[in-house]
């Protein structure tokens, strides 16, 4: 049901690989490629440190050495490592309130700031709680471009239909109930 909710329907073994398309997703192969290179620069600048950085920004965890993750795990502040509401609205409304620095019309930095959002959690590889963040800031931009005031209740409905809607097995994953429940406890 878990691998169900994240759209995996099977899971193979295989012994040999044989590439029989050449066709690929150019964008994601791009962003993927991106995310490779700021990973590289962290290992290089901040050496064993670096996995912590990777996690909390490129959501990559592979890179955190398991001492280090035991440790997150120990003290119950794993949940740091993940991207979430607070990475992504710093990144949104910094990108926004930059571009405003240019005295573009909100009818330009809105729909910017959004596309780079979407762009960073397909980089990311957009956990739940990435997505959910995404949404809800996104809601919360469109609602400013329109002239209207942001409820949070409503923008977290909202988007937890719209992720609904893609992928109804959500309703049974702990990540997007822990995501969503944490939105509603605040």
């Amino acid at each position: 049901l878990y691998y169900k909710s994240n759209n995996i329907d099977y899971k193979v073994y295989i012994e040999s690989l044989q590439v029989i398309s050449k066709n690929y997703d150019f964008l994601g192969e791009n962003l993927r490629n991106i995310r490779g290179k700021f990973s590289k620069i962290y290992q290089t600048i901040l050496g064993s440190d670096a996995g912590v950085i990777c996690a909390m920004v490129l959501g990559e965890k592979s890179a955190i050495d398991l001492e280090t993750k035991e440790l997150y795990q120990k003290n119950g502040i794993a949940h740091i490592l993940a991207i979430s509401g607070l990475h992504i609205t710093m990144i949104g409304m910094f990108l926004y309130k930059i571009l405003k620095k240019f005295y573009l019309p909100n009818e330009t930095v809105i729909p910017l700031a959004i596309l780079t959002l979407i762009l960073y959690a397909k980089m990311t590889d957009a956990g739940i709680s990435t997505n959910r963040a995404v949404l809800m800031l996104a809601i919360s931009l469109f609602g400013k471009l329109i002239g209207r005031t942001y409820d949070l209740i409503t923008a977290m409905c909202l988007s937890g239909s719209i992720t609904l809607l893609q992928m109804p097995l959500q309703i049974v994953n702990s990540g997007f109930l822990l995501s969503y429940g944490a939105v509603f406890a605040i």
